[in-house]
């Protein structure tokens, strides 16, 4: 077996680290903002960003 080594940039870890929180913690745009210590406009996409993840998960169970 051969592994693949794969460059993945900081900023796409951190982005997923900031939706992950999101989800785990809910769509919580103050926690976010707290958390990472990012602005207002970026928590609140991010918050929306889980939001719509998490109604979408929510429509296929159904």
């Amino acid at each position: 077996m051969r592994l693949v080594t794969r460059f993945v940039p900081a900023p796409q870890i951190r982005m997923d680290q900031q939706l992950e929180e999101a989800l785990t913690h809910g769509p919580d745009a103050l926690r976010l903002t707290a958390v990472f210590g990012i602005g207002e406009r970026a928590s609140i996409r991010y918050a929306n960003a889980a939001k719509a993840f998490l109604e979408s998960s929510l429509e296929q169970n159904q």
